[in-house]
């Protein structure tokens, strides 16, 4: 059976005060079951043939100094459902992030 992937993604970045900006994001697909036999239509987490989602919400904070310097911090959480969770030993994740950056 043919396999469809829908994907998606939005986004939005905030400028607070002019040396601090905010953005928010939301990320994600569907897929169908494309098993065919005893996989056909199926909905589990059994077989990475059967339908299901991923998700996904991220957010940062980026505070430049002047225009080589600039310090940032966020996290993203995602999580994968039913078949797209096939084969993971945890279905759900949260990454942090923080750090400094110099521009030439």
């Amino acid at each position: 059976n043919d396999k469809t992937v829908e994907v998606w993604w939005t986004g939005a970045r905030y400028t607070v005060i002019p040396h601090l900006d905010l953005t928010v994001a939301y990320y994600g697909y569907n897929q169908n079951a494309y098993g065919t036999g005893k996989q056909a239509g199926c909905s589990t987490s059994a077989h990475g043939t059967c339908s299901g989602n991923f998700e996904a919400f991220s957010f940062d904070a980026d505070y430049r100094f002047n225009v080589h310097f600039d310090a940032y911090l966020g996290a993203m959480y995602s999580g994968v459902h039913d078949g797209v969770a096939s084969g993971y030993i945890y279905t759900t994740n949260i990454n942090p992030t923080v750090g400094v950056r110099y521009k030439f």
